[in-house]
């Protein structure tokens, strides 16, 4: 029996089940100060033994609708490939791009995604998109009226599962600003709209649970997410990279970063705006937490190609992990544990449940990496995880655009405040 995945939220630790098949005991609160979190884990999907993944089990196809930017066509028609995606409707957020879109899949040509929405809806068992998958939000959902939120959530309802590879809603503020559904809690909008791939839902972090809750409490971390503009947008990396953060250290106190636009390469400074929506370029971030723990962080939606890394420092070494696998240094400067995922066929790694960190060659490590992540949250029989906590997350973010633009350290709970969340 697979064991049950349970929620990551911040300030606490997971011990996980062992090789018994009993479920994962439940969440335990740290006592380190300021309520420091220890390395918050999924339980896993897989069954790590000497360093073997052990596949679960195949995924079947899934109708879906896509709504891209042209430029991510090809992205689109590799990740359907490997997820097995049947594509039945495709539109786009570029104004007359949707015909040539359609075409590329020989599927219907959407035009106005509300109202596809409603007509799978009002069609009931016998609506034909499993998902939605959202490449490029565009301006979808930031209606004064909220239209759009209601429609989305609406179709959740209905059974559509919504997939987004940008976060949505995109700041802090939309969550109090009407734009979405006033009756929707933020834990309900998360679920709602699920935004992937996250990398506390990697492979890498799956195969080294037990090697982070040897680690201890974390007391310093240090993230580097690369990738291409059409593999994943700044703003994406950003909300990744502190849903990441949020989960294992909890909330900082503040958050000091600079940002380099695309345009910066023509001469000039550029700004951030105050979204994560559109947002591309490199963002450098330091994290301080009031019990002087600290974290950073670097991110480029212009570095060429995927590639992440993550390290965390605790009472117990070291803990890299990457994309191809983990390793675990001790305090003393030995090696205690260390974990390559070999390379595979794209079947298997699929049938494994990979995400975020693959063992697949680079040129299509982003593929992978997307398409497992779509799959582990449309096929039904992989226990879900719970979706990322949007307030603090996107605090956490919102706080860093900030701090870019006014050149001062930043704290989130400033933003939360701006939101009306207090």
């Amino acid at each position: 029996m697979l064991p049950t995945t349970v929620s990551c939220r911040a300030r606490t630790f997971l011990r996980l089940a062992r090789a018994s098949p009993r479920p994962p005991a439940a969440l335990e609160n740290s006592s380190a100060p300021n309520n420091a979190a220890r390395v918050a884990v999924p339980a896993l999907i897989t069954s790590r033994q000497r360093g073997t993944i052990l596949p679960v089990a195949a995924h079947a196809s899934h109708s879906a609708i896509l709504w891209l930017h042209p430029d991510q066509l090809e992205l689109a028609k590799a990740v359907a490939r490997e997820a097995h995606l049947d594509v039945i409707g495709v539109g786009s957020p570029a104004r007359g791009q949707a015909g040539g879109l359609a075409n590329a899949f020989d599927c219907k040509v959407i035009e106005d995604l509300r109202a596809e929405l409603a007509t799978q809806i009002a069609a009931g068992e016998l609506r034909t998109a499993d998902l939605l998958w959202l490449l490029s939000p565009g301006d979808l959902a930031i209606d004064p009226a909220g239209q759009d939120a209601k429609a989305l959530i609406a179709a959740h309802t209905a059974g559509i599962r919504i997939l987004s590879s940008e976060p949505l809603p995109a700041t802090a503020l939309d969550l109090g600003a009407g734009l979405w559904s006033s009756d929707q809690t933020s834990a309900g909008l998360a679920s709602a709209v699920r935004f992937f791939p996250l990398a506390r839902y990697s492979e890498t972090f799956r195969a080294a649970a037990e090697v982070l809750e040897s680690l201890g409490p974390v007391r310093t971390a240090w993230v580097e997410f690369w990738s291409g503009p059409r593999e994943c947008s700044l703003g994406a990396a950003l909300f990744a990279a502190m849903d990441l953060l949020h989960a294992v250290m909890g909330e900082p106190g503040a958050i000091d970063a600079s940002y380099v636009g695309v345009a910066a390469r023509t001469g000039g400074p550029v700004q951030p705006g105050e979204t994560l929506r559109e947002l591309h370029g490199d963002l450098t971030a330091n994290l301080r937490f009031s019990d002087g723990r600290a974290a950073a962080l670097v991110l480029s939606d212009q570095a060429g190609g995927w590639s992440r890394s993550v390290t965390l420092i605790g009472q117990g070494g070291r803990v890299r992990l990457f994309d191809e696998g983990f390793e675990w240094i001790g305090a003393d400067g030995q090696t205690i544990d260390e974990h390559r995922t070999p390379a595979r066929a794209p079947a298997q790694a699929q049938a494994a449940g990979s995400d975020l960190f693959s063992g697949r060659p680079k040129a299509t490590r982003a593929v992978s990496t997307i398409a497992a992540g779509l799959v582990r949250l449309a096929d039904v029989s992989i226990p879900g995880a719970p979706p990322a906590e949007l307030l603090p997350v996107l605090a956490m973010a919102q706080a860093a655009l900030l701090s870019a633009r006014t050149g001062q350290a930043e704290s989130p709970a400033t933003v939360r405040r701006m939101a009306g969340a207090g």
